[in-house]
């Protein structure tokens, strides 16, 4: 099985790239185990679902190849080394423009719509990448957020067409908590749901923003990051989950594994805390 890890990179700061680079090499694909019989949780918290070999540790699906595929947008000249040091196997593609890159601050992000067409191409490219490589799965995960370990393991092994991760996150710092998933429109969700998300499990949803499984037929399906433009939605990811759901494909997010994000610069200080806490045991 082939998997291509992708995302399209802009990183003022060059410790938050540091974590999400770290959290990348760290995942742990299922690979093969032979001669071993017993199989045991692979155990985060008592609710993970996850196998490995109880003798030696090796999960118990096939062997997964990986490939790492980045687009570095208008880059500040600290990337290219950090990646050669973290994933020296990783291929970078760097667009310089003239439009200015993601407005991020300590009170929230501002996505103008350049910046956002940018990273549409940059996705589709990615897509494209994946096709004419033979990838089986193309995985997106934004490069603000760290990863625990087991994450892609275990969204391989719901064998979805398109599944995410989740994470919460305050999109301004004195708002509520909220998810990188939704069920409906721009950013539509119910309570119930909400409160549903926070127990471990794998549920249906609309959308998924940010850090995305997409199985091949997805792709061969022709769904895509390309604008819509008689809908008002602009962000990218509405435009691939809206052609995603036309074309008869059902979107999950998992919540066994929450990813850190890493929103605002402050968000750095709970970083130690969170590798800590989801270690596994």
């Amino acid at each position: 099985m082939k998997v291509q890890i992708s995302c399209c990179v802009h990183q003022e700061d060059p410790r938050v790239l540091e974590a999400w680079l770290e959290g990348i090499a760290g995942l742990n694909p299922c690979q093969s185990c032979d001669g071993c019989s017993s199989v045991k949780p692979q155990i985060w918290d008592e609710d993970c679902p996850g196998l490995i070999c109880g003798e030696c540790g090796v999960s118990s699906r096939s062997s997964v190849e990986l490939s790492y595929k980045f687009v570095l947008h208008n880059p500040l000249g600290y990337e290219a080394e950090m990646f050669e040091r973290i994933i020296p196997t990783a291929k970078l593609k760097v667009i310089k423009t003239a439009i200015p890159c993601t407005e991020a601050s300590d009170h929230t992000h501002a996505w103008h719509q350049g910046v956002i067409e940018i990273v549409s191409k940059a996705k589709n490219d990615l897509i494209h990448e994946a096709l004419d490589s033979g990838a089986d799965y193309l995985f997106f995960c934004d490069s603000d957020q760290v990863l625990q370990p087991p994450t892609l393991a275990h969204l391989l092994e719901q064998e979805k067409d398109l599944i995410g991760c989740i994470s919460w996150c305050k999109w301004t710092p004195d708002g509520p908590e909220l998810p990188n998933a939704w069920m409906k429109d721009h950013y539509t969700m119910d309570k119930d749901s909400l409160e549903t998300w926070r127990k471990p499990g794998v549920y249906k949803v609309g959308f998924v923003g940010g850090c995305l499984l997409i199985h091949r037929k997805v792709l061969e399906a022709g769904v895509s990051y390309i604008p819509i433009p008689n809908l008002s939605f602009k962000m990218e990811d509405r435009w691939f989950g809206i052609r995603a759901a036309v074309a008869g494909f059902q979107m999950w997010v998992s919540t066994y594994y929450p990813y850190l994000h890493l929103y605002r610069s402050g968000d750095l200080d709970r970083l130690e805390v969170w590798r800590e806490r989801t270690k596994v045991l």
